[in-house]
């Protein structure tokens, strides 16, 4: 039975609208056997935090499954290890030519520690000639162009999540660039009871 960890980190001053999606992630997990874990920082650099967070946890599970505070898991019924094959290393949650590194499944092996590695080398190169507010996606992206490349040998295209845009809802809703994103997503928990009574 494959041990995975379901990952999150809230920001200290949005807790009144982030720990609410935080019971429902536990609550996804509990329902489902996984792990989960909170953390609770505000990070000058988000992707810098992530990828230290990576390198704590991954090293203790199987599987290590990253969800931004400002996603929303649109179906309980969807089991993680849907998404898993023994081809698979790093599923990422994507759009459209875009990559999503708020919703984001790793492998414990080589190859996703390969990714991270070039992931964290491309944010040293971007930061120093690239705004702050997009440095962090460009080296996700940038990562991921070189998926020709051992790398992603094993890598699996699978949609994770999804703009609340879209109509069509996968497992989760990430509206990452919505103003309004606090209400689109305590609208949505509104119309979910969660069951499961947590400790």
């Amino acid at each position: 039975m494959l041990k995975i960890t379901l990952l999150t980190c809230l920001r200290s001053d949005a807790l009144s609208w982030q720990e609410p999606l935080a019971v429902q992630k536990e609550c996804y997990a509990a329902a489902h056997g996984y792990i989960f874990v909170k953390h609770q920082a505000i990070w000058e650099s988000p992707v810098i935090g992530k990828l230290d967070l990576f390198d704590r946890y991954l090293p203790e599970t199987d599987w290590l499954v990253w969800m931004d505070a400002d996603t929303y898991i649109a179906n309980f019924e969807i089991k993680l290890e849907n998404y898993i094959s023994p081809r698979t290393s790093v599923v990422l949650g994507n759009r459209i030519y875009c990559v999503d590194p708020g919703v984001l499944m790793l492998g414990n092996d080589a190859h996703t520690r390969f990714y991270l590695n070039q992931v964290r080398s491309w944010v040293g190169q971007w930061r120093a000639s690239c705004p702050k507010s997009c440095h962090a996606k460009c080296a996700w992206f940038m990562a991921f162009k070189i998926r020709r490349t051992s790398i992603f040998a094993r890598f699996a295209g699978d949609w994770l999540s999804t703009h609340p845009d879209n109509p069509y809802p996968h497992f989760t809703v990430h509206p990452y660039d919505r103003p309004d994103k606090e209400a689109v997503l305590m609208g949505l928990l509104a119309n979910q009871m969660c069951s499961k009574v947590l400790d």
